[in-house]
């Protein structure tokens, strides 16, 4: 037996159920026969394979133990100790969201003057573009949105940040499609015109300082994200379950946000831990992730794990079975069009 199969062998038996009291009793007793030979018998030291298989047994353990705790802390394995992480049996969506996670820390810290959003809207029939251009300030917008901005680039006083909160109000745009020429815009204005009298800002926004100092470590990043939706939610941000909100804020940091690259890493990780995220395998722009949203919404993330670049795209499934969805990507650039 090679070291690779009595990796695997462990890795099975960790994962059945563990044993009786008395079965463990038992076990114990028999391994101190051995060791030590039977009451009264002389005592024999027998070296070599049984304790250099105990051994192996607790390192592969322990490497087991250790690997599990690279979805929440970040970690990323290394040197010839690395392949004991096969014990921990991660799922082929969990394997390309650490491959992008190792390649967002890598990625050096890029910047630009305007962080540039596109988003196409599409059903059958129908489709239209959007583009926003922020820049470090988070105030004013340029936005151009075809017929809805009569063409041209529009620029739109906000209140200065990004929006991180993970809003239900998108599947809600998606349910109302097409939209009136103009009505994006104006209900845009609307919006924020409201939030900023009941709250003095819009809740939800964060700051690009902000951004820069997330937390860069997966389960305290998760944290912060679930606190800050759950103040989202409490001002009048909208209504969803907490799993979503999460969901779409992680997604918002890795695919529609100028989050820094250890930012990004740890939000990757954090996905990793979420369940009911599978793989769609090879897809056009890299692999395909999806998860089930609840009712008729679903998320899907298109990531090359080469560069950790994300494509985001939200989907509702109508009545009649008519699919609208809005696809994001987003990059910095140095000038407007």
């Amino acid at each position: 037996m090679n070291e690779t199969d009595e990796i695997e062998m462990l890795a099975t038996i960790l994962a059945k159920p563990a044993p009786s009291s008395e079965t463990v009793s038992r076990g114990r007793r028999q391994l101190q026969q051995v060791i030590g030979g039977r009451p009264g018998g002389r005592r024999r030291r027998r070296p070599g394979r049984l304790g250099a298989g105990l051994g192996f047994a607790a390192a592969a353990a322990a490497g087991a133990v250790a690997a599990a705790a690279v979805l929440n802390s970040g970690a990323a394995p290394a040197g010839p100790g690395a392949g004991h992480h096969r014990a921990v049996r991660l799922s082929a969506a969990q394997q390309i969201l650490l491959t992008a996670a190792a390649a967002a820390a890598r990625a050096p810290a890029r910047t630009g003057t305007y962080w540039y959003v596109k988003e196409i809207w599409s059903q059958p029939g129908y489709q239209e573009t959007d583009e926003i251009w922020t820049p470090h300030s988070g105030n004013p917008e340029w936005i151009w949105a075809g017929k809805k901005t009569n063409d041209r680039v529009v620029k739109i006083p906000v209140t200065p940040g990004f929006g991180l909160a993970g809003a239900p109000g998108t599947f809600r745009q998606l349910e109302l499609m097409p939209p009136q020429p103009q009505r994006v815009i104006k209900a845009r204005q609307r919006l924020i015109k409201a939030r900023r009298s009941l709250h003095g800002s819009v809740p939800g926004m964060v700051t690009f300082g902000q951004l820069q100092k997330l937390p860069a470590n997966p389960a305290a990043l998760k944290a912060w994200i679930v606190a800050f939706n759950r103040n989202f939610l409490r001002n009048g941000g909208g209504v969803g379950p907490a799993h979503l909100g999460v969901f779409l804020s992680l997604t918002n940091l890795v695919a529609v946000l100028p989050a820094p690259p250890g930012v990004r890493a740890a939000a990757f990780r954090a996905l990793a831990t979420l369940p009911d995220v599978t793989s769609l395998g090879p897809v056009q722009g890299g692999q395909g992730l999806r998860l089930a949203l609840g009712g008729n919404k679903h998320a899907t993330l298109v990531v090359n794990t080469a560069t950790s670049q994300v494509r985001d795209i939200l989907t509702v499934t109508g009545v009649g079975g008519e699919v609208s969805r809005v696809s994001v990507t987003a990059h910095w650039v140095n000038r407007l069009p």
